[in-house]
């Protein structure tokens, strides 16, 4: 679904193998070993989410995409 769009790892998320505890494990020492990757990776984050899914952006570009076409 959406979530592939935005989350990106290391640059607008941390990801990890479904079910592998010691992935995850890792990745939080990981996060918490590095607070400036994770001011940069969060900064991205809001920014893409800010930019990309602001409900009025969101609805332009329906009107724009998907209803004047057929109007």
């Amino acid at each position: 679904g959406g979530i592939a769009d935005y989350a990106i790892d290391n640059e607008t998320a941390w990801i990890v193998p479904q079910e592998d505890a010691k992935a995850i494990a890792n990745k939080v020492l990981e996060v918490l070993e590095s607070p400036e990757k994770v001011k940069v990776i969060s900064e991205r984050a809001r920014a893409l989410v800010e930019d990309e899914y602001d409900w009025d952006k969101i609805a332009k570009r329906m009107q724009k995409e998907v209803f004047e076409p057929v109007l």
